[in-house]
C-alpha cells in the first residue's frame, strides 16, 4: 500500500506511456525504473503543475518526494490549493515511490484512493513537498 503525506515545508493509471515520452540526453540505455520515472515527470499535467522530483529511494522503504511551488493554476477562488490538485500530486508521489519496486515491464494503476483534507493549504507563491511511501 502506498501512502502519501503533504508537508508544508499512482498519477491516473499509467499502463502504456505515450510514444512521445522518452528519456533524452543520455548515451546509455536507461533502466526501466529511470525511464518510467522520467516518463511520469514528463506527463503534461505534471509539467504544468511544476512537479519536481526531489528524491526517490528503494531502501529502507520505497519513498519519493515531490516539490512544487503554487501558482494561480493550483488555486481555488479562496486562494487555497484545490483538493483535486492535491489528490493528483499525492497519487503521483505514491506511484513514483512504487516505481523502484517494479520489475522491468511491470506497471501499476490506482484503483481506489481516499484522503481527508484537515486544513486548507495556503495559496500562491508557497513551496510544498509531498512524500509518497510504500508500506
Amino acid at each position: 500500500m502506498a501512502q502519501s503525506h503533504l508537508f508544508f515545508k499512482p498519477y491516473p493509471p499509467y499502463l502504456t506511456p505515450p510514444a512521445n515520452m522518452t528519456l533524452t540526453n543520455s548515451s546509455d540505455p536507461p533502466s526501466y525504473a529511470k525511464k518510467l520515472t522520467q516518463d511520469v515527470l514528463n506527463v503534461p499535467i505534471h509539467q504544468t503543475l511544476g512537479l519536481k522530483l526531489i528524491s526517490q529511494a528503494n531502501t529502507p522503504s520505497p519513498t519519493a518526494i515531490l516539490n512544487f511551488k503554487t501558482t494561480s493554476i493550483h488555486l481555488t477562488p479562496s486562494n487555497t490549493v484545490h483538493g483535486g490538485i492535491s489528490s493528483l500530486i499525492i497519487d503521483s508521489a505514491c506511484f513514483l515511490a512504487l516505481i523502484p519496486t517494479l520489475s522491468d515491464g511491470q506497471s501499476a494503476a490506482t484503483i481506489a484512493s481516499s484522503f481527508q483534507i484537515l486544513n486548507s493549504v495556503p495559496g500562491e507563491g508557497n513551496s510544498y513537498e509531498v512524500e509518497g511511501r510504500v508500506t
